[in-house]
């Protein structure tokens, strides 16, 4: 039983910190106001680009965590995470950790520029989905 009620506090304690923002987490409970930030069609690609990489990266963090019981191995695999979400957002030619931030901001703001990144992040995950060719030799 207590076994059970560990792994099911360090489960909810890693859900709640996938779904936090990249970013250190915000303590004030009002969401910010949206960025006043131009972001051009291109920006949006990037950033739908970004965002489906973090999620194959999360997703195989998720996969790691439930097989683990020990709430400090979680807290490493979070750490871990974390560090692995921010390198693929650093990686990114032309974007930044603080901008793709900005920019997740502003869609959470702005239904317009929601929509927008919604599509092409869905753009991406049928991208992402397609068979691959094998190579011709």
């Amino acid at each position: 039983m207590q076994r059970t009620l560990a792994v099911s506090t360090v489960a909810l304690f890693f859900l709640a910190f996938i779904f936090a923002p990249t970013s250190a987490a915000q303590v004030d409970q009002e969401p910010p106001p949206a960025p006043d930030i131009d972001i051009t069609d291109e920006d949006i690609e990037m950033v739908a680009e970004a965002y489906v990489m973090v999620e194959d990266v999360r997703q195989e963090y998720t996969a790691e965590f439930q097989q683990t019981e020990d709430p400090e191995e979680a807290q490493e695999l979070q750490m871990e995470l974390q560090e692995e979400i921010n390198a693929v957002i650093e990686d990114m030619e032309g974007l930044t950790l603080e901008e793709y931030d900005q920019y997740i901001q502003a869609a959470q703001q702005d239904a317009e520029l929601r929509d927008q990144l919604l599509d092409a992040i869905e753009e991406h995950r049928d991208d992402d989905a397609a068979p691959q060719e094998p190579p011709r030799d």
